[in-house]
């Protein structure tokens, strides 16, 4: 208590953290598929959409990258190359430049 008074501070809760981020989470997830398209191997559909509890604090755009399995010998050797681990550091720069950008557009307003 500071200055002598008391306030309510309403608290959000996880689950509805990431919802104002929604539709620039899903926008920055698709830049980030077309950069790491041709880097590696994508799944079938490498967008999923879930809530998930690492991301739900985040409050701005988010995305969770999965690259490959360490479990798995061979995903293991590929992911462990210096040439390939450039490239993949490249492609997540590249989009995350490419989705900064996006966001100075007249249409969405300054960067903030």
């Amino acid at each position: 208590m500071f200055g002598g008074g008391l306030r309510t501070i309403e608290v959000v809760p996880w689950s509805l953290a990431q919802i104002p981020h929604r539709a620039q989470s899903e926008r920055f997830a698709q830049a980030l598929v077309e950069s790491l398209t041709g880097t590696l191997p994508l799944a079938a559909r490498p967008l999923e959409h879930a809530p998930l509890r690492v991301l739900e604090s985040a409050n701005m755009p988010a995305a969770l990258v999965e690259l490959g399995y360490l479990t798995n010998a061979e995903q293991e050797a590929a992911l462990t190359n210096p040439d390939l681990q450039g490239r993949i550091a490249q492609a997540l720069l590249d989009a995350i430049q490419r989705f900064r950008e996006s966001l100075a557009t007249p249409a969405e307003g300054p960067v903030r």
